[in-house]
C-alpha cells in the first residue's frame, strides 16, 4: 500500500505546533529592518526550533521577575511556568504559558503579545 504523502507533507506532519510557531517567528524576524535585533532573535528561534519539545526552554515567573524591569518587552522562546509571583508589569511573548503563569500574568496586568506585535516594540529582552 503506497502513501500519498510527499516529502514536504511528511515534514509538515512531523513538525510540532511549537516548531511551526518558531519557524514563523524566524520568518517574521527575517523581514525586520533592524539587522542586529533580527539576526540575534532569528538565530535563537532557529536553534530552539531544532530541539525536541522536552528540551525547549522553560522559564518560571520567578526568573522573569528577577531578570526583567518594569514596562519591559520580553520574549521567552519556550514555555512560561507559574512558579513565583510578579510585582512588575511588562509585555511578554512566549510559545506557551502554563495555567499558573497565565493567571499570574493576568493578575499582574501584564500584556501577552504574539511575535508580530512584539517585533514592533523597542528594547526586547530574551529570557531563556
Amino acid at each position: 500500500m503506497s502513501s500519498n504523502l510527499t516529502p514536504r507533507n511528511v515534514e509538515d506532519v512531523k513538525m510540532t505546533k511549537e516548531k511551526r510557531i518558531i519557524t514563523e517567528w524566524a520568518a517574521a524576524l527575517g523581514k525586520v529592518k533592524d539587522g542586529d535585533k533580527a539576526e540575534g532573535i532569528a538565530e535563537l528561534a532557529r536553534r530552539f526550533a531544532l530541539k525536541p519539545r522536552r528540551k525547549m526552554a522553560k522559564v518560571s515567573i520567578e526568573k522573569i521577575e528577577k531578570l526583567s524591569k518594569q514596562s519591559e518587552n520580553i520574549i521567552v522562546p519556550g514555555k512560561v511556568l507559574g512558579k513565583g509571583a510578579l510585582s512588575k508589569k511588562f509585555n511578554i511573548c512566549a510559545l506557551e504559558y502554563s495555567k499558573g503563569a497565565s493567571e499570574a500574568l493576568k493578575a499582574a496586568e501584564c500584556s501577552t503579545l504574539n511575535i508580530s506585535e512584539m517585533l514592533k516594540k523597542e528594547n526586547i529582552r530574551i529570557i531563556v
